[in-house]
């Protein structure tokens, strides 16, 4: 029950309006308390959600960051590859010469295409 109904209060109400009363009285405090509970129940509420939202927007954001992170990946990837490519045709360039190029002047056969 509330504090600031005693003993001596209820005692005075079923003195004065009977069991009915007394049962008015009780269902009012009753009432009075069960609005203080909802209350405290949704301001708890509200902040959990609250709290629930920061954590969601901050998951956006890190799933948005991935993402960004898998597209500069892509982009290195890609320019990997190619440098891979031009540096494996040079290297291909390097080879053939080397294979075509005789050192001593007597020895220089006639310089061919080699296939590999």
């Amino acid at each position: 029950m509330d504090a600031a109904i005693n003993l001596g209060q209820l005692a005075g109400v079923l003195s004065a309006y009977g069991p009915i009363g007394l049962l008015v009285v009780i269902w009012y405090v009753d009432i009075r308390m069960m609005r203080k509970m909802v209350a405290d129940h949704r301001k708890e509420t509200t902040k959990i959600l609250s709290e629930h939202r920061q954590y969601m927007d901050d998951l956006r954001r890190m799933y948005e960051n991935n993402v960004e992170l898998v597209k500069t990946c892509e982009r290195l990837a890609t320019d990997l590859h190619e440098t891979v490519i031009m540096n494996t045709q040079a290297m291909q360039r390097l080879a053939d010469d080397i294979n075509r190029n005789q050192f001593c002047p007597l020895q220089r056969v006639e310089k061919r295409e080699v296939a590999i």
